[in-house]
């Protein structure tokens, strides 16, 4: 919680004025005009935005898209908070950079609005289509969802180490392909209450914001570590030595997480002292190996590691 002090300003002689700070009024999208609640309790006033989220509405032309622009314009908006999206396109197909193809564009929309939480498609013509909010917006639910998000990337990590001591490939890793898609869907709507409705402690949504972008990230490089694991011809010897990096940055990753929730200043020595472990043990495997796939997969794990104390700088901000 932040202490402010603002001095009062005489208006008319009869009433008092006192600015309310800009990050506060940019974060509850607040504007001229707008109310805000009042509650005296005693010798203090709480004050809080006004009851209930205002409908926000976005208009946006995509016919110039392709598949990709258009998965992550969808996504873009979703996570700002809006609660309906006008969608309007001249085509009724769009180009596919990755297949080289066309693409029905509704086809996209559905299959990117099928990712999101509490949004459907209501209404479509020939060219638009409209995406709505269904299911309001729980801000209570906040803290359950990030821990969830945290228990899946610990699932992830636990993965891709027992991946490592499976001499053959791994064909069915369709379980964890859903909880990836879960993960992603529990991110954007964490990001989307904290635009729509902030945080309990105002002056740490925007650092939580950042927080879980960096979390998609730590998730989207595990799951490259996994399929990589999986489908990379590694020899029994450089299994193991990878393994015992691997070991490490995991370690390192729950560090995060108890961090998260109970933060010491012993505890963030620890986790830098384990990253430069890590990074020596990453640079010896570098020497002693010249096998293309070997130096792929300690570079992704290099990735993991500083991505993992990208967080903890976070925390570490979050907590002065």
């Amino acid at each position: 919680m932040q202490s402010i002090r603002r001095r009062l300003i005489s208006l008319a002689g009869s009433s008092f004025v006192v600015s309310l700070p800009k990050k506060w009024v940019k974060l509850h999208n607040l504007k001229g005009k707008d109310s805000v609640n009042l509650v005296v309790d005693d010798n203090k006033i709480i004050i809080s935005p006004e009851e209930g989220i205002k409908e926000l509405s976005k208009e946006v032309d995509i016919s110039s898209l392709d598949k990709q622009m258009i998965e992550l314009v969808i996504v873009a908006y979703y996570r700002a908070g809006y609660s309906e999206i006008k969608l309007a396109f001249s085509n009724t197909t769009c180009s596919d950079l990755k297949s080289g193809g066309r693409v029905k564009i509704m086809k996209v929309v559905r299959s990117t609005v099928s990712k999101l939480i509490g949004v459907e498609v209501v209404k479509q013509t020939d060219h638009s289509c409209i995406i709505k909010e269904v299911v309001s917006s729980d801000a209570s639910e906040f803290d359950n969802l990030i821990r969830r998000i945290f228990l899946l990337l610990l699932d992830y990590s636990n993965l891709s180490l027992s991946l490592l001591g499976e001499s053959k490939r791994n064909s069915n890793l369709d379980e964890f392909s859903v909880d990836f898609e879960t993960a992603e869907r529990l991110v954007n709507y964490c990001l989307r209450l904290l635009r729509r409705s902030g945080y309990k402690v105002y002056d740490r949504a925007l650092f939580l914001y950042a927080y879980l972008n960096v979390v998609e990230e730590l998730l989207s490089d595990y799951h490259f570590l996994i399929n990589s694991v999986n489908s990379l011809k590694l020899s029994k010897s450089e299994r193991s030595r990878i393994a015992k990096i691997l070991n490490k940055a995991n370690n390192l990753v729950r560090g995060m997480y108890s961090l998260f929730y109970d933060f010491t200043f012993d505890k963030v020595n620890e986790l830098y002292t384990s990253r430069r472990e890590i990074f020596s043990a990453i640079n010896k495997a570098k020497r002693i190996s010249k096998s293309k796939n070997t130096l792929l997969v300690v570079d992704l794990i290099g990735v993991i590691t500083n991505l993992t104390l990208k967080l903890v700088d976070l925390r570490l901000e979050m907590q002065a």
